[in-house]
Parts: C-alpha cells; sequence; structure tokens
C-alpha cells in the first residue's frame, strides 16, 4: 500500500466494476466504506476496465492500474500549470522555458507530493482539475465573461467530484470576482456550483450524503498533527516559501505606502487563492490522519505568485533584487539537499513499505482455506487475494466498535460467536487469543501456521486435518 486508506478505494473501484454499490453502509456486511466522491470510483473503474480489457489482465492489476490513473492526472496538472506559469512571464516578454517547466515539474513530481502521484487516492485528480478550472478562467476572463465562467464552474465540478473538499480554487476565484466587483459574474458562478452540486446530492441516497459530510463519522482533531504536517510541508516546499518570503517582504517594504490591487488577474487570483487556502488548509491538518496532501492547492497557489512576483524584481532596488535572486537559489538547493537525503537512505523511503514475499506466500495460504473466510487483514482481503466474501473493513470500524457502536450481526466479532465462517486467518500470532470480542469458542486453532499466519477452523469440520495437509505443501 502506498498510503492510509488505499485499500478502500481499491476496493470501491472493483465494487464498481461488477455492479455493485459502492457507497454502503459501514454498520453492514462486509462493513466496507467509501469516503471519496463518484467520478473518482468511476473514472478509476473504467480507466482500469478499458486497460485489463485491451491487455487482458486480471482484477489483481487494478491497483496498479488505478495507481498509474493517478499518475496521468499529475501529469495533467504538471502541464495546464506549465502553460499558465509560461503565459505570465510571456505577458512581461519573458521566454522562459525551464523555470516554469521546473516549477510545474516540482509542483506535479516533486516532494510534496511524493508517493501520492502513484497512490489510489483522488487528491492528485482534484488538485490538477482545479489547476485547470484556474487556466480556463484566466484564458477566457474578462473577454469571454460567460464563457469562462459556465466553464470555470463545470472544470471545478469536476474537481469536487473527485474530492468534495477540493474547491479553493472555486473559492480563490469567487473571491477574485468580488475584488473585482464583478457581482453578476460571482452570483453565476456560485449559482451554477450550488446547481451542479445539489443536483449530485440529490441524484444519490443518504448513505451518500452521510459520507461526503461525514455524518456520525468518529473524527478526531489535535495540534499534535498540525504541527507535523505544517513541519513536512515546509521542508518540502523550501524552493517556494524561502524566496515568497523575501521577495514579498521586499516588495511590502518598498511599496507600503501606495499598496494597491494587481492589475493583473492572475496575482491577484494567486492572491485570492491563498486567503481562501490557507487558513482552511491549517484548520484540515488538525483533522488525525491527515497529511500533506491537504496542501497541494496551496503549493499551486504559492508557485503562481512566485511567478507573477519574479517579473518585478526589477522594480526593487539592487539590494532587493539581489535578496530576492539569492533567496531563489537557495530555496532550490535546499530543496535538492532535502530529495538528497532521502534518495541517499537517510530519511524518508523510496519504496513503499511491507514484505511482498511474506504477502505472496499469505495469499498462496489462504487459497488453501475452506469458505466463508475471514482475514484480519484489509489487504488481504481484497477479493483476488481471499476466497469469498471480501471483508474490506472501514478505516473507522475498530474506533467504531471501541466506541460501543451497533453493527448488523453484531460485527465481526459476533458473526465469529455464530459461526459465520468455516475458516480464520490471522496475520501474525494471536497472543490474545480472541478477536474482535470473540473468544473463538467454536474454532480450532490449527498446530502449524502458515503465511506466519494463525490459522482457526470451524471444530465441527472433519476434514481439519486434510486442510492442514494442504497449508503444509505452500512454500
Amino acid at each position: 500500500m502506498t498510503s492510509g486508506d488505499e485499500v478502500a478505494s481499491i476496493f470501491a473501484i472493483w465494487k464498481f466494476q461488477q455492479g455493485l454499490d459502492v457507497y454502503t453502509s459501514r454498520f453492514e456486511p462486509p462493513y466496507a466504506l467509501a469516503v471519496y466522491n463518484w467520478l473518482f470510483y468511476v473514472s478509476n473503474a473504467y480507466w482500469s476496465q478499458l486497460s485489463m480489457g485491451i491487455f487482458s489482465l486480471s482484477d489483481a492489476w487494478i491497483p496498479t492500474l488505478a495507481r498509474l490513473w493517478t499518475a496521468v492526472g499529475a501529469a495533467c496538472g504538471s502541464a495546464a500549470a506549465f502553460l499558465l506559469f509560461r503565459k505570465v512571464l510571456r505577458e512581461h516578454s519573458l521566454n522562459e522555458l525551464l523555470l516554469p517547466a521546473s516549477l510545474a515539474a516540482l509542483l506535479g513530481f516533486g516532494p510534496l507530493y511524493g508517493f501520492w502521484v502513484v497512490t489510489v487516492r483522488p487528491d492528485v485528480w482534484a488538485v490538477s482539475l482545479e489547476i485547470v478550472a484556474v487556466v480556463i478562467f484566466l484564458s477566457l476572463y474578462p473577454r469571454q465573461r460567460l464563457a469562462a465562467l459556465v466553464a470555470t464552474a463545470l472544470v471545478a465540478y469536476m474537481a469536487w467530484s473527485f474530492k468534495h473538499t477540493t474547491i479553493f480554487g472555486l473559492g480563490g476565484i469567487c473571491l477574485l470576482l468580488l475584488v473585482r466587483r464583478d457581482f453578476w459574474g460571482f452570483f453565476l458562478l456560485v449559482a451554477l456550483s450550488i446547481l451542479f452540486w445539489g443536483a449530485t446530492l440529490l441524484a444519490n441516497d443518504y448513505i451518500y450524503t452521510e459520507t461526503l459530510f461525514a455524518i456520525g463519522h468518529p473524527l478526531e482533531y489535535g495540534a499534535d498533527r498540525l504541527v507535523r504536517n505544517v513541519a513536512n510541508v515546509a521542508i518540502k516546499t523550501t524552493y517556494l516559501w524561502v524566496p515568497l518570503l523575501c521577495i514579498g517582504t521586499a516588495f511590502v517594504a518598498q511599496m507600503r505606502s501606495r499598496l494597491h490591487l494587481p492589475k493583473e488577474n492572475a496575482t491577484l487570483l494567486a492572491i485570492t487563492g491563498l486567503v481562501v487556502t490557507l487558513p482552511t488548509t491549517l484548520l484540515m491538518m488538525l483533522q488525525t490522519g491527515s497529511s500533506e496532501n491537504y496542501a497541494f492547492t496551496l503549493a499551486f497557489f504559492m508557485t503562481l505568485l512566485l511567478v507573477c512576483l519574479l517579473p518585478r524584481l526589477p522594480r526593487l532596488d539592487a539590494f532587493a533584487r539581489k535578496v530576492g535572486n539569492g533567496s531563489l537559489a537557495v530555496g532550490f538547493i535546499l530543496t535538492a539537499l532535502a530529495v538528497s537525503i532521502v534518495l541517499t537512505g537517510h530519511k524518508g523511503t523510496t519504496q513503499p513499505q511491507g514484505d511482498q514475499v511474506l504477502t505472496d506466500r499469505r495469499i498462496a495460504c489462504l487459497k488453501k482455506l475452506p469458505v466463508p473466510l475471514y482475514v484480519h487483514s484489509r489487504v488481504l482481503s481484497l477479493p483476488w487475494n481471499t476466497p469469498g466474501t471480501p471483508y474490506v473493513r472501514s478505516f473507522y470500524y475498530e474506533r467504531d466498535r471501541a466506541n460501543g457502536k451497533e453493527y448488523v450481526n453484531g460485527g465481526i466479532g459476533g458473526m465469529i460467536n455464530s459461526g459465520a465462517f468455516e475458516a480464520i486467518a490471522y496475520p501474525d500470532v494471536n497472543v490474545s487469543g480472541e478477536l474482535d470480542g470473540s473468544d473463538l469458542s467454536l474454532y480450532r486453532q490449527l498446530p502449524i501456521d502458515c503465511g506466519e499466519m494463525t490459522i482457526y477452523i470451524r471444530a465441527t469440520r472433519t476434514d481439519i486435518g486434510d486442510i492442514a495437509a494442504r497449508l503444509r505443501t505452500v512454500r
């Protein structure tokens, strides 16, 4: 796995391909939960299905294909950002190629995105579509105002349809329209967005709405998580905030007596985007389980502001210009050092965690067990790993159970107590001798392990010896 809850997304994509409901209650078997918006699952499912058909691939390829789809999203976002950055520089008679290309590549494939580029999550595509929406708006507005607003609303809706919290770009554009006193444009953009969101919510059932708005979800918040996230973002974006801090301070110091609104919409949108994005990002980073992915849109607006400020450096005095150019170099050098530390193995990681050889052995063991089978591992419970019903439990399952939430059939523990499974597999040694509140009294533990798993078989079965013999053949 390349991110925390990637397995839930993979399972939901598979369900859509099988014609099953994606949005289901986490309190009903198989206790799964899909927490992202519809276009994320649909686009991944169709992309994977098409690729599987062309290359004759099995369902086990869904994780790889879905990760490739995320990488395609990163490439699209980088390409759109490059076109925007180059356009901004050209408007100031700077026919630069290397700088906008470098900044766009760092945005979509740099240290901040990291493994998010190859994980089955909606963040990358959502932010890339936000970038496309900004590019469309700045390219058309105000010359073709109606076309700009309608197209922006549609693409921003697509970004929301990947991840429903992705409305920062839209918020920045709305604030720009208010600042420019384009109240007609503001109300039209807001009305179109509400229309698209409302139609989607009305077209789906309560489970969909409950999921999107996290109704009844056991969310937790903590300042320690915020500190960790901010520190990680700062380390991975030194090429942005170091020059922005220095150059921005120089401009404010030189122009403090005659501050005015930027004439260029790109500069103003970079500022309004940051005004909307920064406080909201900090609040979202308080949530337990949050990570640097919440700062992706923030990094885009920071990059756009930097690109807009660089052509203005000649307006500063000689010392300020040197400081500005020097800070840009220092930022890039610090980023290069941070990346080098990871690539040389001193910090971070260059590959997903986990023992694939052991996982393969465990899968081979599972395929020799009778069904219905329960595996106490979300990854191993994916349908191509475990025969029978896949119990890819929701991210909240253990927390819900600890909080006394009622699950249909009593949850996994209640199903074990009723003898619903013919076999149970527990990765590693089950020291406690119980599982999800069940004492496993209806089951016998096999005298051998297989793939370093503790195996339980229903005590009433007469072929326990045969099952143990089959497991001994696994190498």
